[in-house]
């Protein structure tokens, strides 16, 4: 009888076993090997890019429609439109369109401006035989609190200059951006972009003086020169921070924070052509 129950345990004790491996069996995981794994974009992220692409081909063809209104003009002597073109349902842009001698009395050109309270764009075009050719495009979306444009000349060659100001929508202090294209020599024809942050141009001097970008009483001041068309560094001047008593300064020749080896000079007293530079408040608050 005792073994008629151990060998009835026993099958028992089997049986179980074999369905335990069995079910670890069917659960085993096989590594999938030599597949990338990408992760379902979000429905917003999906919705933001599908909305930046009906943007950018809205805006394609806000600039197409404003060069198909001014290229039957082009032998006028000068033209101006001013309208607003509808990106949506709720959104609409500026657009402007000049034609004339904008630069030099040798050369006529097209400036088409696309701007909102999101975009600013700006299109320059050089009339060539009846026919237009982009000389500037400046394309900005960075949702500037504020914007506008000039002609006028920055480097004193006596040519005129693109000048674009614009000031950014975020950021902890003094931002005043001006980009600016130089004219080549009266060609009509243009440099590529040069950016200032809080700059004051001194035509007669060629120098550009400005206060960098950073908090009061740490930010430093630069100046730089113009050297025909390119823009030579002269001179950074910041606050001695270890000097805790008396307001002294630190003139150096790179960035202070670009490399450990800045050589430094000390200067008891700022320099008075800095004095009546704008934003210079923004310096000398501390």
């Amino acid at each position: 009888m005792t073994s008629r129950i151990t060998l009835l345990l026993f099958l028992m004790s089997l049986v179980v076993s074999l369905s335990s491996c069995q079910e670890k069996s069917n659960n085993t995981k096989v590594p999938l090997k030599n597949k990338k794994i990408e992760k379902p974009k979000s429905v917003a992220s999906k919705k933001q890019s599908h909305k930046q692409n009906l943007d950018s081909l809205k805006l394609d063809s806000v600039l197409k429609e404003a060069i198909n209104t001014v290229k039957p003009k082009l032998q006028l002597k000068s033209f101006f439109r001013k309208y607003e073109a509808l990106l949506d349902d709720s959104t609409s842009i500026g657009v402007e369109i000049k034609l004339g001698h904008l630069f030099s009395n040798k050369n006529k050109h097209v400036m088409i401006c696309r701007t909102n309270y999101e975009y600013m764009l700006f299109d320059i075009y050089k009339i060539v035989d009846n026919k237009i050719e982009n000389v500037i495009k400046f394309h900005n979306s960075r949702s500037p609190d504020f914007a506008n444009h000039s002609v006028q000349d920055v480097n004193g060659d006596g040519y005129k200059d693109f000048v674009v100001h614009w000031y950014p929508s975020s950021g902890c202090c003094r931002r005043n951006i001006y980009d600016v294209y130089l004219s080549i020599n009266g060609t009509g024809s243009f440099t590529n972009q040069y950016e200032f942050i809080n700059p004051t141009f001194s035509t007669k001097e060629k120098v550009i003086r400005g206060v960098l970008y950073g908090h009061p009483g740490e930010v430093g001041l630069y100046k730089y020169k113009w050297n025909n068309l390119k823009v030579d560094t002269i001179e950074f001047i910041y606050p001695d921070q270890s000097d805790t008593t008396k307001r002294h300064y630190i003139k150096t020749y790179k960035r202070l924070y670009s490399s450990k080896n800045v050589k430094k000079e000390k200067l008891k007293f700022l320099p008075k052509e800095y004095r009546n530079i704008e934003s210079f408040e923004w310096f000398n608050d501390y």
